[in-house]
């Protein structure tokens, strides 16, 4: 896996920093501050090796980490170590695609200290290797620019040409900088040029052959929509054609204004890729950086450009827009290059670099196998890929399922090169039997790993024990293997289903017989819960096809007698279902009864006086209409109970109750016993639903001050209803209406906050019952960049998670699951802004990053 873009000016700067010119440190003047600057140095040294070797310890635990590479680089720079600091680099450019910059520090040191022709091989070999992992224009002008150093020889010239004609072919179509690669290749063309003139004159065929190779070079890099192509034509006619007399072809006019034409064309989309100073646009979410890049590449598709100016975007996409880590931009290349191209000298190295850089996406692993069987790639080869990706660590067992079924599918077409060819010796060859061998291990294999690592839910459906089955049948014609297999297919629950012994009993129909038919159909009537008449209608269309009189009339009557007692059953069951739902709903209706009643009681006992009967109290609820005197009458008895039970109620509390205690008994009752005050009906405004909203889990205690101050600083509010009883208490929910439908918007955002220790629920204002129906607001779908985290202390809060998480990559979103009063169930998700930084946190928190849970230190549980 790669490093992200954003990463690449660190890893410049830390370069820089490390090869520094030494005569710029300070030196003290006094010798004995020389002496402690030595043994200041002796320490630093020390420090700096314990420090290699704690680095060298954590990357065999964790040979994934990018970082730790980087340290351990920046550390052996500091040693001055020439071998260590090159089995860092090389070690890290096994596992990593490596940036330009680490390439070029890499090469600048290798070419310090080459001095022999087995050392300068070893430089070039670099270079050939650098110009692989990333489009780069400066590692290619390096490249060519350490080949033209010292004596040029007919030998040299052709090597140099020969990496001049590479680079082109790589970064000459960059509209920005493709510029400098045909300068360079110019230049150094007509510097041949001149030397022979100024040597043998210009009137030979070696001179006329170096004056038409230069002019032939002008028509290229004129043809090329690149920046800076009007200076170059201009020099070609004002200079060059008159220094050497040069009769210019009037194609290369030609093929310069349509060029020009498209540069016009393509301005726009280079100008919204690079920032105002022309610096790449490099900080933007990678999604915005995606779209751009998209756009552009589907201009020139709609244009028909030609599939190298498309190849050139992809890979400035990946190089210069920082999205080397985002799966879906190598997806689709992958698929260009395969599809299109077709060339598997370009699509195979593309695909390496593919897996390389998102090795956890099985998608492009699957394609890698794919376009090396297209391109007859050796067996060991792809094999090798195959290990190469069950190492890679995916987060699902349907990703591994494709991966194994893919190879598997390898493995059988590579079977039929052998059936298509004519027979030797016994009819099949030693190296035919190792294939078949093979591919039943591969089925073995791929079996006990999805068993052992997900159990069932490995291959839920048996896929490959289906797909086993059919080749054993099909390609072997072992079907007492085949009917083994299928057997433990039916064995761990599949027996129930009428579609699974329908295929069985297709595949025993075209490779088995009548007698084991006969037995499957007899099994799978009996077993079958969910269909059996489609069991009993197979079967009495196979008896009627193939059988006799009296195996049809037993089937007719084995078929009968199962479809009545099928019915019966089913009638019992939903006797059974519906007198259980009665019971359900009579159970809970006593329940709310019993419950209503015991509130009820309680209410009475706290509201009946000392003394009064019962009957008293009942008639306080004014369902008597006899008269005014009668009731009266009763609000005469209430109030002298009230006065003459009062001592008696303040005795019978405890002396050692606290005063507070008292005084909120006192509040509640003061309250309780409050006149009822007339609330205000507001007429709905179905006009202002759309900058109103309606907020609920309030706390009890809060005002309209409260909120309003909390949501004035979303917009201006004009309007606050806080719903409240018939006694003026709050209802615990509110409708706040806003001057604009913008400001409802950002008032919805305000989703989950805390207002007096409880998080506020805020919704649009729907007064449709039928369509306001409660809506789980987030994604149910696989969020491959989201982390649960289970088993939280109920202390930790938001902060304390941002902290945790935040050291493995930029936060999205940290949310913590509490209960509607606030208070935390120990549960939380943490967004990641993209499947970048979770990787990267998967890589740093577990050694396997698919459905494993892992205790920390802190005691947390993490569910990926």
């Amino acid at each position: 896996m790669a490093m992200p873009a954003e990463n690449n000016n660190s890893e410049e700067e830390m370069m820089d920093e490390d090869q520094e010119d030494p005569a710029n440190d300070g030196v003290s003047e006094e010798g004995d501050n020389m002496e402690a600057s030595s043994e200041d140095e002796s320490e630093n040294d020390s420090d700096l090796e314990q420090k290699y070797l704690e680095l060298e310890e954590k990357i065999k635990e964790n040979p994934y980490n990018y970082n730790l590479h980087l340290e351990s680089i920046k550390v052996c720079q500091k040693l001055t170590d020439y071998e260590k600091l090159k089995k860092v680099r090389q070690r890290m450019s096994e596992i990593f695609p490596l940036t330009p910059a680490l390439w070029l520090s890499w090469l600048k040191d290798e070419q310090n200290v080459a001095v022999s022709e087995e050392e300068k091989k070893v430089v070039i070999d670099l270079f050939e290797r650098s110009v692989k992992d990333y489009q780069s224009v400066e590692l290619w002008l390096e490249y060519a620019g350490y080949l033209t150093q010292g004596n040029i020889d007919d030998d040299s010239v052709a090597k140099i040409r020969a990496v001049f004609e590479k680079a082109i072919t790589s970064v000459g179509l960059h509209v920005a900088r493709g510029s400098s690669v045909w300068d360079e290749y110019l230049n150094f063309e007509k510097t041949l040029l001149a030397s022979m003139k100024d040597v043998q004159g210009d009137d030979n065929d070696i001179f006329a052959a170096q004056l038409k190779r230069v002019l032939h070079l002008y028509k290229r890099r004129l043809s090329c929509p690149l920046i800076g192509m009007d200076q170059v034509y201009q020099d070609l006619h004002d200079v060059f054609a008159k220094e050497y007399s040069a009769e210019l072809d009037p194609v290369i006019e030609l093929g310069y204004r349509k060029a020009l034409a498209k540069l016009e064309k393509v301005i726009p989309y280079e100008e919204l890729l690079a920032g105002a100073d022309g610096s790449e646009v490099d900080l933007e979410p990678a999604s915005q950086r995606l779209s751009r890049w998209r756009d552009y590449l589907s201009f020139e598709v709609s244009e028909e450009a030609d599939p190298g100016r498309i190849q050139c975007l992809y890979e400035r996409a990946l190089s210069e827009g920082g999205l080397c880590l985002e799966p879906s931009i190598w997806l689709e290349y992958t698929e260009w290059v395969d599809a299109t191209l077709r060339i598997g000298a370009v699509a195979l190295p593309v695909c390496e670099r593919a897996v390389r850089n998102c090795p956890w996406v099985a998608m492009l692993w699957v394609r890698y196998i794919r376009t090396s069987e297209r391109n007859s790639s050796p067996h060991e080869e792809v094999k090798a890929i195959l290990e190469r990706s069950l190492a890679s660590g995916f987060s699902s067992a349907q990703e591994y399922r494709e991966l194994w079924m893919t190879y598997i599918d390898y493995l059988r077409r590579r079977l039929r090169t052998w059936d298509n060819e004519p027979s030797q010796g016994d009819g099949i060859c030693a190296e035919h039997k190792i294939a078949n061998e093979e591919l039943k291990a591969t089925f073995d294999r791929a079996c006990s790993h999805l068993a052992e690592y997900f159990g069932l839910e490995g291959d839920p459906s048996c896929q490959l024990l289906q797909y086993w089955a059919r080749i054993e049948a099909l390609q072997f014609g072992d079907m007492e293997k085949t009917r083994l297999l299928w057997n433990d297919i039916l064995s761990i629950g599949h027996d129930k289903a009428a579609q699974m012994w329908l295929e069985y009993i297709r595949l025993e129909r075209a490779y088995g017989d009548s007698k084991h038919i006969r037995r499957l159909y007899t099994r799978a009537l009996a077993s079958t819960t969910d269909w059996p008449e489609t069991i009993g209608e197979s079967w009495v269309a196979y008896e009627r096809d193939e059988g006799s009189l009296e195996s049809y009339e037993a089937c007719e009557n084995a078929v009968k007698s199962r479809i009545e007692k099928v019915v019966e059953e089913r009638a019992k069951a939903a006797a059974k279902a519906a007198e259980a739902a009665r019971e359900a709903e009579g159970i809970k209706k006593s329940k709310r009864k019993g419950e209503k009643g015991k509130v009820q009681e309680k209410w009475n006992a706290f509201k009946m006086p000392t003394g009064l009967p019962p009957s008293s109290g009942a008639k306080r609820k004014r369902e008597d209409s006899e008269g005014a005197a009668q009731q009266n009458n009763t609000q005469g008895k209430w109030e002298d109970s009230k006065t003459s039970s009062s001592p008696s109620i303040h005795g019978s509390v405890d002396n050692g109750q606290s005063d507070e205690m008292a005084a909120q008994t006192a509040k509640k009752r003061a309250v309780d016993d409050a006149e009822p005050v007339e609330v205000p009906l507001v007429a709905h405004d179905s006009s202002k639903d759309d900058r109103t909203v309606f907020v609920s889990n309030l706390d009890y205690s809060t005002t309209d001050e409260i909120i309003k101050e909390a949501f004035s600083k979303v917009g201006s509010i004009t309007d606050l209803r806080l719903v409240k009883d018939y006694r003026g208490r709050s209802k615990g929910y509110c409708y706040i209406e806003f001057s604009t439908h913008e400001e409802a918007g950002k008032a919805l955002a305000m989703d989950r906050e805390i207002l007096n220790n409880r998080p506020l629920f805020v919704s649009k204002c729907d007064p449709d019952k039928h369509t306001r129906g409660p809506a789980f607001k987030y994604s149910t779908d696989l969020e491959k960049n989201k982390l649960f985290v289970k088993g939280l202390p109920l202390s930790t809060t938001k902060e304390d998670l941002e902290k945790l998480f935040g050291t493995y990559g930029t936060l999205k979103d940290v949310r913590l699951v509490t209960y509607r009063n606030g208070h935390s169930k120990g549960l939380a998700y943490v967004d990641f802004v993209d499947e970048v930084n979770y990787v990267k946190c998967l890589h740093y928190v577990l050694p396997f990053p698919f459905n494993i849970k892992k205790k920390s230190p802190d005691n947390f549980v993490f569910f990926f």
